[in-house]
This record gives structure tokens, sequence and C-alpha cells, in this order.
């Protein structure tokens, strides 16, 4: 734990589930963003940062060519305790098909690299994220993280943002449209094209027992 943990400062586990589902970073490819902001961010305690994530919901370019058809997505991240990967973060990305009625699953591996998380899904390329926002807990579990990415360094450019919470829906003192903001005030511009989309978490559809 110790090596992780000398750089928690920047922390940044959660995104990986996007770049999982459904093609990899370039598939994202399409946002005209010339410069990336450079946004505030938090210290992550690890511990209070692992475990389940559902997804409240992603920006339009993610849900059309990552997570097109898909529901009930959720990301778990645990502690790699031994082996060759020891002390890298395991991510378990999940999303139900609402076409195929089947749930898809990948696993890959997320590790600290300076102020920075790489995440890798093979045969996908790595690539980094950067959590922006907490809310929660520190020495115990944390319940709200955003997660941002930036690339405009490959034609196109590319930004997406995540809203990941511990349950299916946002705490009631937590609006969308309150943390759509907060990013706005560190320089985070979501284009006409590219908005924020929920992510269906329907009880119901995604067979929980909490409606």
């Amino acid at each position: 734990m110790a090596r992780i943990e000398a750089h928690v400062t920047w922390l940044c586990v959660v995104v990986a589930m996007v770049v999982c589902l459904g093609g990899g970073v370039e598939a994202g490819r399409g946002l005209l963003q010339a410069s990336c902001p450079s946004p505030v961010l938090p210290d992550v305690n690890l511990p209070a940062y692992l475990g389940v994530w559902y997804e409240i919901g992603s920006t339009a370019l993610i849900k059309t060519r990552t997570e097109s058809g898909l529901a009930c997505i959720t990301a778990r991240y645990s502690l790699i305790q031994s082996g060759p990967n020891a002390q890298s973060i395991r991510v378990r990305n999940e999303g139900y098909n609402t076409t195929s009625g089947e749930y898809s699953t990948i696993i890959g591996i997320a590790s600290v690299t300076g102020r920075s998380l790489r995440v890798s899904f093979p045969p996908g390329p790595d690539a980094d994220y950067r959590i922006i926002y907490l809310k929660g807990d520190a020495e115990d579990r944390y319940d709200t993280a955003v997660v941002y990415s930036c690339d405009a360094g490959q034609s196109g450019g590319f930004q997406s943002l995540y809203i990941l919470s511990r349950k299916p829906t946002l705490d009631s003192d937590e609006s969308v449209a309150g943390i759509i903001e907060y990013a706005r005030t560190q320089g985070i511009t979501l284009e006409a094209t590219n908005q924020f989309v929920y992510t269906d978490q329907d009880g119901i559809t995604c067979g929980r027992n909490d409606d």
C-alpha cells in the first residue's frame, strides 16, 4: 500500500469504465478540443475510493461511441495484493446491453504514474484520467466523484466527463447541474454536441430491488 499512497494526491482511478465498454479511447476522437484546462485536483485517499461506483452519466460522445445501448453501468476498483501487478488497481467495469439482454464485463489494470493514473484494457492503449471532484468522508468512503479526461494532442481532440456515485442516484444535496457548473468554474466547457447524458440506472432494468 505504501507505494500507492505515495501518489494518491493526484490519483485518477475511476475512469476506466469508459475506455472499456465499447471501443477504447480512439472511439471518442471527435471533439474539436483545441486545448485542455487544468482543473484543481483534490487529494484522494485510496482506501476511501476503492469499491463499487454507479455511473450517473457521461458526456454524449461517450454515450454514442463507447456506451451505446448500455445501461446499469458500474465500475469496481480493488487493490491487487500480490503477483506481478501487486499494488496496482484492478478495474472491473460492467454494463447491461439493453438490446442483447446480456451484461458486458471487462477487467483492466490501473497504475499510478507520477501525478496521474494510467488505465489499460488490453489490447487497447493506456489512457490518463483525473478525479476533479470528490464528496464524502476521506476517512471512510467517498460518496460522489467526477472524472475528467482531455487530450488535445490528437486529431480532433478529445474530452470526457463522468459523474459517479456510490448509489444509483445522487444524494439529495447534490445535482448534475451543480456539478456541471463546478466543472465550468474549473475551465471545462462541454460543446453543444457533447453535453452530459444520464445513464439508465432503473432498478427494474438493472435487476435491483431498490425501486
